[in-house]
């Protein structure tokens, strides 16, 4: 097959490596490397509507109480159909790639082929993450419509996880045979090719937790699971990063920042999960989860909250645990010791890096998605 005119439909720049935490980059590349030439649609940007959405939401809280997600306006999607409908007619192009892109693509008028990714629905996130909940009925009307009309005028859509998977199925009557479940990668330009010794003192700990919202990301839930810890005899080293919860802790150290696309801060990130025991994040709202992808590729076991689409990355037993969704900081701290307590740790790191190369990083996204336009194009 010859390398296929993709164009790449978002109001984002995919060159932008901080475009959606360098997911967008990430996905631009490895389209351009496994599928064909790849040509960025945008970005694209509609501000003052986006400005006035703004203002309509915050009127419409206070005169109603109920916000408006601007976000999924009906009037913000036509004007990108228009914008994007025009911009398809400067190139010839086979097909084209829409990443998280449902706003954008509802009212695009084309006949080429339309293949899509997200790590999540409409349906998914409404009344689930903080932005999406006491959203107007006229909100909630519009974002379920341009959902709709995006899944519709897809030939493939491809999520990173079954719960995506399954709303798209549930709440939009796709069918699935539509539907591919593809893991996203991690957004890392060099990882470890093996891992080094890894040894583990007795009673001791380390954790890390990497979260720009301590709330949202469990933070509280964190340090129950650190007091627990020690009332239970265990030292325990906490390394924040990401925030800066007011905390008052021994053994607590916080990172404000890292920037992930300097590289010498990245590396020091990279070193963080390396010198890490765990990784932990009982996060309370999450649609996937790149960091898990990250915390694999360096053997950094995870313990998660089983919330979202974190089981589409975060496998038990293999790459850390999955603690129930109701679960408080005691259950975080109790699943440590049993496997650090064991013997079980060694084998799971090995496993965690193992499942990073075999099917948590985007090589394995990019040739399973050129396999599938591959079978579409060729008949």
């Amino acid at each position: 097959m010859n390398r296929l005119r993709i164009a790449y439909l978002s109001f984002l720049d995919p060159l932008d490596v901080k475009a959606w935490s360098g997911t967008h980059s990430s996905i631009y590349k490895e389209l351009q490397k496994t599928c064909g030439d790849v040509t960025a649609l945008g970005p694209h940007i509609e501000q003052s509507v986006i400005n006035q959405g703004r203002v309509y939401s915050r009127l419409s809280r206070l005169i109603t109480g109920k916000r408006f997600d601007y976000t999924h306006s009906i009037r913000l999607a036509k004007l990108y159909g228009r914008h994007f409908t025009e911009k398809l007619k400067e190139k010839e192009y086979d097909c084209i790639f829409a990443v998280s892109a449902s706003t954008e693509l509802a009212f695009l008028e084309t006949t080429l082929p339309v293949y899509y990714t997200a790590d999540a629905t409409f349906a998914n996130v409404l009344n689930y993450y903080p932005f999406y909940t006491n959203l107007s009925k006229r909100s909630k009307r519009e974002g379920n419509e341009i959902q709709q009309r995006a899944l519709d005028k897809c030939s493939k859509l491809f999520f990173p996880s079954e719960w995506a998977a399954n709303s798209a199925i549930r709440d939009y009557n796709i069918n699935a045979g539509k539907i591919e479940i593809v893991p996203f990668g991690a957004n890392l330009t060099e990882v470890p090719a093996s891992l080094g010794e890894h040894p583990i003192q007795a009673k001791t700990v380390h954790l890390l937790f990497v979260g720009v919202e301590w709330e949202r990301k469990g933070g509280p839930t964190v340090i129950k699971a650190v007091e627990h810890l020690r009332n239970k005899g265990w030292n325990v080293s906490l390394t924040i990063v990401g925030c800066t919860p007011e905390i008052r802790m021994q053994g607590v150290e916080i990172i404000p920042y890292l920037n992930k696309n300097v590289p010498e801060q990245r590396k020091k990130m990279n070193e963080l999960f390396l010198r890490s025991d765990f990784f932990i994040l009982p996060t309370t709202a999450e649609c996937f989860g790149l960091v898990f992808c990250e915390a694999s590729a360096m053997g950094t076991p995870s313990i998660a909250r089983d919330t979202g689409g974190v089981g589409g990355v975060v496998e038990n037993g293999i790459n850390g645990f999955l603690i129930p969704d109701s679960a408080n900081g005691d259950a975080y701290a109790e699943k440590i010791i049993s496997v650090l307590e064991s013997g079980q740790y060694p084998s799971l790191r090995a496993s965690s890096k193992a499942l990073y190369d075999s099917k948590l990083n985007w090589d394995v996204w990019g040739n399973k998605v050129a396999e599938v336009l591959s079978a579409t194009h060729s008949r």
